[in-house]
């Protein structure tokens, strides 16, 4: 009867706090066999038209650090093209609001290229993945992650929570630094520059000079992220601290704002869910920056699975265009997105009773070779295709890791689109930096630096 009772006691912990169970050592094993190390499948499909994974890109050629990275594999040609005109033909591995798009504008289309599969990281990290896989769970409904450092969090994800994890704490270096651009392009054509920011971000936990120890006695944030903004005019001087935590129940986003006009430094808890995002003047929200960000608390999250889909992939030639070149009228210049079949895992947020989020239905698209989002639709209160945000990949072999040139969103209600993160023509593109002291993303510092 004590056995039995201690038995319901662990269990019963477990419901009371939502809390998932890392996978078996037998179960691990497959990220050394049928898996690759980041947990995606090491085979090809049947069909042929997805490659087996054989290690991802090691090398850029020519490329030296600080420049930009050269285009993947300029070699290859369109394979065929893929609009309004024969959609139908492949809807079955096309989003939804996807299909809506080329539904709108019958001249947008996606230009569909031979399968690379080029996402490759070190073996520190597959080590580390390895030992996550056995050793990370989360508690608290999904909404905390426990002993993650060093890899992805679930390389063998059994919920859908697990998989956004995977995504918001993709591998990526230790600290990087980037100029990137905001805009915004009018149902007119208009291109308006809704912010330039100078951005430096660190990732204490793909620090390889630590380790799981010393990482969980610090503060518990897996990302930091300083943002120095130089434009607009308007927002020349401002400033944001971003430091998300891993976990989410108790700690949320702790963000600082630093307000040029004001000469004033506030902490701002509201700049979280759907609140609206400072870097795009309030034309996307928050939860939705770089994929989907912050707590999640408000959404009931479903795995849907994984499937086959053309996602935009090996995308270092975008960073290489002219922005001009790249920003059309009603949507993003087809010719600078290379698209490719990829297998996705997919997974599906709706508000909870209750609660409310101005995008209240979202399906997440998210690639099982990087573990970076690739696609997300989101649909408006009564059911209807809103938004089609879809990510540029950016394949870094000298990090090693896949960052985004940028992403784009496209708003399907009112014409206009968005394009986040852009680093075309960037005088640091992505570039490597040296650890910067804790300090650096300290409230203090960004007052000290709050000069207009």
């Amino acid at each position: 009867m004590k056995t039995g009772s201690c038995a319901l006691a662990i269990v019963t912990l477990f419901i009371v706090n939502g809390a998932q169970a890392a996978v078996t050592a037998d179960e691990a094993q497959k990220l050394k066999s049928e898996l690759t190390p980041m947990g995606a499948e090491r085979a090809g499909n049947k069909e042929g038209t997805i490659p087996a994974w054989t290690g991802g890109l090691k090398s850029l050629p020519g490329h030296a650090p600080g420049n930009h990275r050269p285009a993947i594999h300029p070699e290859d040609q369109v394979q065929f093209s893929i609009d309004s005109k024969n959609m139908e033909k492949y809807k079955d591995k096309l989003s939804r609001n996807l299909m809506a798009a080329m539904a709108k504008y019958p001249n947008f289309r996606i230009d569909v290229y031979p399968t690379r599969r080029t996402a490759g990281l070190s073996q520190w990290h597959y080590d580390q993945t390895f030992l996550n896989a056995t050793r990370t769970t989360t508690s608290n409904d999904g909404l905390t992650v426990d002993n993650a450092f060093g890899g992805a969090p679930f390389p063998i994800p059994k919920t859908g929570r697990e998989v956004l994890w995977n995504a918001t704490m993709r591998v990526t270096v230790p600290e990087m630094e980037t100029v990137a651009r905001n805009w915004a392009v009018m149902p007119n054509g208009d291109k308006v520059l809704l912010s330039e920011l100078n951005m430096r971000v660190a990732y204490p936990m793909y620090d390889r000079n630590s380790n799981i120890e010393e990482y969980q006695k610090g503060p518990g944030f897996f990302s930091l992220t300083r943002s120095e903004f130089s434009g607009p005019p308007v927002k020349n001087g401002e400033m944001l601290l971003i430091r998300f935590p891993a976990d989410t129940y108790t700690k949320k986003n702790d963000i600082w704002q630093y307000l040029a006009g004001q000469r004033r430094l506030r902490k701002a808890p509201n700049l979280d869910y759907d609140a609206p995002n400072p870097n795009t003047s309030g034309m996307s929200n928050m939860d939705e920056s770089y994929g989907v960000s912050g707590s999640l608390d408000r959404f009931d999250v479903k795995l849907l699975g994984k499937k086959e889909m053309y996602i935009p992939y090996n995308n270092n030639n975008i960073a290489l265009m002219k922005t001009d070149d790249i920003l059309k009228p009603n949507f993003p210049n087809p010719d600078s997105v290379r698209w490719e079949l990829h297998r996705v895992w997919a997974v599906e947020m709706t508000v909870k009773s209750g609660m409310r989020n101005t995008v209240p239905h979202r399906i997440v698209y998210i690639d099982e070779d990087s573990w970076n989002f690739a696609l997300i639709d989101s649909f408006s209160a009564d059911e209807k295709p809103w938004k089609l945000t879809y990510f540029n990949q950016y394949v870094c072999p000298d990090g090693p890791m896949v960052g985004l040139a940028g992403y784009f969103s496209m708003n399907l209600q009112s014409g206009t689109y968005l394009m986040e993160g852009d680093i075309s023509g960037s005088p640091k593109p992505l570039n490597w930096v040296a650890k910067s002291p804790a300090s650096y993303y300290s409230p203090d510092a960004l007052a000290a630096a709050g000069v207009r």
